[in-house]
């Protein structure tokens, strides 16, 4: 009997202590949670929203029994309708129906979305302007630009280590003393009075969301801090290669890459662009194919994520194809942030996952809500009974 009550007050000793951290942490941090939640949450389903919202950027209505312009025929008509700008990426689909996303040579993440069989412009989107791109600047830097960048992304990562404690002594705090509470400890209750309610919510609905949370969590540190990102680099890759901190495109996003604010000393022949482009194999199926002077990255059917992405390199003279380095015989290191980032945003497991991790998220913007509520009314009831 002795025995089990010290192993009781010992459980009840610890529960206080991280009770404590979880409030202490929750305190500062509990804003820049919710912010980072939400708008995580946001741009779990970007794709889908832009596609939905844009139709005629993703598709065209005419083209039954049409054949697509030659790149070199399409290129200078793209380049007429844009003002001081040129064509530096061709991303294109096997879909029919898809219009060609068209990387900038001037601005970062700056598409144009083509008729490929006019060579229309139907549209020219940058990204940095956009809704989701404003929702990326609040989700990394808080909104905040120039020198001040770097605190607001400092800010995000000392909240988002909070937030890991926060979690885990959320874990502990949740775990229930025997059996029968065991059994109630998942189940969400509406009936009593608010602060219970409220409190039920908070614990049951964290409990839930509590490892996707820490995935989203751990991930997302690997922007923040360079120590982070090299230290789980070492750890899970023990190669040398250089490894590079910047987000991969996206799929369907077309970009300059910054070699393309150098002007080109000699003109390029896009005809050798599309050789380059039929002398993929006929058995390799791809998603997409993004091309450059030089390259062909492509996102093949069989990959089981939408960053592991395969490259052709090609002779700029003659269109040959020289190289082909396929995804999965990327270094370790290579491989770190791609993985990372699928990993973080829900992008490797279909439309399920991401219906998990876009909940996942509202939830994790709700709990610091919840969680203030109920300090902020606890706080209310101890000065009235000190008044009292």
């Amino acid at each position: 009997m002795l025995r089990k009550k010290r192993k009781k007050d010992a459980f009840r000793i610890m529960k206080r202590f991280f009770k404590k951290i979880h409030l202490w942490l929750s305190l500062p941090a509990g804003i820049v949670i919710m912010l980072t939640c939400l708008t995580g949450a946001i741009m779990v389903f970007q794709d889908e929203i832009q596609e939905l919202c844009f139709p005629k950027r993703y598709k065209v209505s005419d083209y039954e029994n049409r054949t697509p312009l030659s790149f070199s025929e399409l290129v200078p008509i793209v380049n007429a309708q844009l003002a001081d700008n040129e064509v530096a990426t061709i991303q294109l689909y096997p879909d029919p129906a898809s219009t060609y996303r068209i990387g900038l040579k001037k601005g970062r993440r700056v598409t144009a979305f083509v008729n490929p069989y006019t060579g229309e412009v139907v549209a020219v989107s940058d990204f940095t302007k956009s809704f989701f791109g404003l929702v990326m600047f609040l989700h990394r830097w808080l909104m905040l630009k120039g020198d001040a960048r770097e605190t607001g992304k400092i800010i995000v990562g000392i909240s988002t280590i909070f937030f890991v404690f926060i979690l885990i002594s959320g874990i502990v705090i949740w775990i229930p003393r025997n059996r029968k509470q065991f059994r109630s400890a998942f189940s969400l209750k509406f009936k009593g009075n608010k602060r219970n309610v409220w409190y039920n919510l908070h614990r049951v609905l964290g409990i839930y969301a509590v490892l996707i949370l820490l995935l989203l969590a751990l991930t997302g540190l690997m922007w923040s801090f360079d120590w982070y990102r090299e230290g789980v680099t070492n750890i899970v890759a023990k190669d040398k290669d250089t490894l590079k901190p910047t987000m991969p495109p996206p799929a369907g996003d077309s970009r300059g890459d910054g070699k393309s604010e150098k002007p080109q000393e000699e003109a390029i022949d896009y005809s050798l662009w599309e050789k380059a482009l039929a002398s993929l194999p006929a058995s390799y199926n791809y998603v997409y194919a993004r091309i450059d002077n030089g390259s062909i990255n492509t996102l093949p059917k069989s990959a089981w994520h939408d960053r592991a992405i395969d490259q052709f390199s090609f002779d700029t003279e003659s269109g040959e194809i020289t190289q082909f380095r396929p995804f999965k015989e990327r270094s370790a290191r290579g491989k770190v942030m791609s993985v990372n980032y699928v990993l973080h945003t829900g992008r490797f497991g279909g439309f399920f996952v991401k219906v998990l991790f876009f909940i996942a998220a509202l939830i994790g913007a709700l709990l610091p809500i919840t969680g203030y509520w109920m300090w902020w009314t606890r706080t209310l009831r101890k000065k009235r009974s000190i008044s009292a």
